[in-house]
């Protein structure tokens, strides 16, 4: 409860005659007026628990950011998730291509190592999907759990080895339809170049970052 400075004396006014004030006798002590405070700054229910469903937390947070735990928790796990719904789609659609591709007329006509390369193409997929939706998984099965900043961290994980996946997938289906229209060199040479972007922006690019410092002054932390 926060409260208003406490009015003057002078300033009340007289009591009627034959009633007493709610806050008391009049003359006796200041009048103070006491505010509630608003709604949405309650965070607390009834059985000690935030509005997240945990307990109750230490107001010990990100400096940089004004953020509580509980809030810096809230707002990671969310760009996780909303990470997972970017990258989740593509994999869909990869998976989709590849169980396609056994069914269609052409596919007879490809050779044994390319075979294998579908192969390999399509088990790199399948695990991807199972690494980018396993956190999701986990965000449901432990629903009020308190175990937000483990969820995070496993789905940290989780995303990077996902996404190392989805990449040798999507160089494996490079390659594959290289191989078949154009040839094995040039399907080499367009892999090996797609590799390297792949290499670069997907991990030479955070790595050297981290290397030489995780921001620069005046930007706000993750």
């Amino acid at each position: 409860m926060a409260s208003l400075p406490c009015l003057p004396r002078a300033t009340r006014p007289p009591a009627r005659s034959g009633s007493i004030s709610r806050l008391g006798l009049y003359g006796v002590g200041p009048l103070c007026v006491v505010q509630a405070k608003p709604v949405e700054e309650i965070v607390l229910s009834t059985n000690g628990n935030d509005r997240n469903g945990g307990p109750q937390s230490t107001p010990q947070g990100d400096p940089q950011t004004d953020e509580d735990r509980n809030e810096k928790l809230n707002r990671e796990l969310l760009e996780l998730l909303h990470e997972l719904r970017v990258a989740i789609p593509g994999v869909q659609v990869l998976f989709a291509f590849l169980l396609v591709v056994p069914f269609s007329q052409g596919f007879s006509s490809v050779s044994t190592p390319q075979r294998y390369v579908y192969f390999a193409t399509m088990l790199c997929t399948a695990v991807s999907a199972v690494l980018l939706l396993a956190p999701s998984s986990h965000h449901r099965l432990l629903w009020r759990q308190d175990q937000r900043e483990e969820r995070l961290e496993m789905g940290n994980h989780l995303a990077v080895g996902g996404m190392a996946f989805l990449a040798l997938a999507m160089l494996g289906a490079v390659f594959l339809i290289s191989a078949v229209v154009f040839g094995v060199l040039t399907a080499a040479g367009a892999t090996f170049g797609i590799g390297l972007l792949f290499a670069w922006f997907w991990y030479g690019q955070p790595l050297r970052r981290l290397r030489h410092g995780s921001s620069p002054k005046g930007e706000q932390g993750d």
